[in-house]
């Protein structure tokens, strides 16, 4: 017969036959990661299309708001494995989340107060940069707080948190911006930054502390306790299944980052006044659906299985940018992006669990996750380099038609190279040092 712990409270709860339960981090631990989450997905909205429109009310031209943009894209690609790299060797998670956060504070009011062309170059390059570590970071103090058969669980936490912070603030800060002007809406961002940091800082140290004793993953070990020693930087990119798992993602990117831009563009030729409104409902469509789902969506990879989630995530993708192709009411194309909500949900959960299964005897999580990064930024910008010169010479449609060939061209990597990673969480654990 099989027992389990009853968590009541944020305690354990031992049944006879079953004397080696894990032990759960503190309700007050976990309730402060998902509002970490809520406000971090809260603060980076606010540096999102409002840079734009800020910047042009400061009379900068479209040439000159596109370099400061691709400036922070840039910094972002660059800075993701070093940043990996570095969270790793930091043994104080909740420092260098807190540092990466008020990175992000600075570069707000940075724009803010100096509206000039150097001064919002370089906060581009600051939030790039802090961006790319808050990622590794906050998947770093997951790790150490979820017990290892409810890592999946406490991702899809992670991303519901975030997705409705994306949403209730992209409408909060669309109305901030229009009656109060854009600048209010950084001042407003940097106040959700600050409180994502008071959120960090309720994480127990001590919870932080006792990862061992909730999972064998090497990285969740605090350094004082590490015997043993992580494998060297270069051995990682030799794995064969991270590669392949990178490369994935790659393809998904090529074929998603574009969709929403070339829908925007339809919208602003086709609908008139209500362009803004299509637009905030594309955008607010899949973060409540992410948010419905995807708790549902980590019970799944434990039980179901890494790759069958992902394949589902994977093949709805080319499903809605074939539905944008084949083409419809603005309204019924707001529809499809509910896929894109599902996708989103797979793909926030399940890039971090699978970079966790792969590097779980490594202790290069970190690491592992700004490899991935690296290859959602080469994706992303490449998505919309090549989706934009199609269209200009072939059409909508056709730029529709080569972003689904690396959807199903993405598809068929995930079916025919990536292994299920989830038996690679059962390796020894490594041996540690006395508390």
């Amino acid at each position: 017969m099989k027992y389990k712990a009853r968590l009541v409270a944020g305690k354990r709860w031992m049944f006879p036959g079953q004397p080696n339960l894990p032990h759960v981090a503190s309700k007050r631990s976990l309730a402060a990661l998902s509002w970490m989450n809520f406000f971090l997905a809260d603060m980076l909205t606010g540096f999102g299309p409002f840079v734009s429109l800020f910047l042009l009310a400061q009379h900068w031209t479209q040439s000159e708001i596109g370099l400061a943009l691709s400036i922070g894209t840039i910094a972002a690609m660059v800075a993701q494995v070093p940043a990996g790299a570095l969270v790793d060797a930091i043994s104080g998670k909740r420092i260098i989340t807190g540092i990466s956060f008020g990175g992000v504070i600075a570069a707000m009011l940075i724009l803010v107060f100096l509206p000039f062309r150097w001064p919002v170059f370089g906060a581009e390059a600051l939030k790039g940069v802090a961006a790319a570590i808050i990622t590794p970071a906050v998947a770093a103090l997951t790790l150490a707080l979820a017990n290892q058969e409810k890592l999946a669980e406490r991702l899809g936490e992670n991303v519901r948190s975030r997705a409705l912070g994306s949403a209730l603030t992209a409408l909060l800060l669309g109305a901030v911006g229009k009656y109060l002007g854009y600048e209010s809406v950084f001042y407003l961002g940097a106040g959700f930054g600050i409180m994502a940091i008071v959120s960090m800082r309720m994480i127990r140290r001590e919870d932080l502390d006792n990862a061992p004793n909730r999972t064998g993953a090497f990285s969740a070990v605090p350094k004082r306790r590490q015997k043993d020693r992580a494998r060297r930087r270069k051995d990682l990119p030799k794995d064969r299944g991270l590669m392949a798992f990178a490369a994935a993602i790659l393809l998904f990117q090529l074929g998603s980052s574009a969709v929403l831009n070339i829908a925007a563009h339809g919208f602003s030729e086709g609908s008139g006044n209500n362009a803004g409104l299509l637009i905030a409902a594309s955008v607010a469509v899949p973060q409540v659906i992410a948010a419905l789902i995807a708790v549902r969506m980590g019970d799944l990879a434990e039980s179901w299985g890494r790759r069958n989630v992902l394949m589902l995530g994977f093949c709805l993708l080319p499903v809605r940018v074939l539905l944008f192709a084949l083409g419809g009411t603005a309204w019924m194309q707001v529809g499809y992006q509910a896929f894109d909500g599902v996708t989103a949900a797979v793909l926030g959960l399940m890039i971090p669990l699978v970079v966790s299964d792969i590097t779980h005897d490594s202790g290069r999580f970190s690491l592992g996750m700004g490899i991935v990064g690296l290859a959602v930024g080469i994706g992303a910008t490449l998505s919309n380099t090549i989706a934009g010169l199609v269209a200009d010479r072939m059409g909508d449609q056709a730029a529709y038609l080569t972003l689904a060939a690396f959807a199903i061209a993405g598809c068929a990597m995930v079916w025919f190279t990536l292994p299920e990673t989830r038996e690679r969480r059962k390796r020894p654990k490594a041996e540690l040092a006395p508390a």
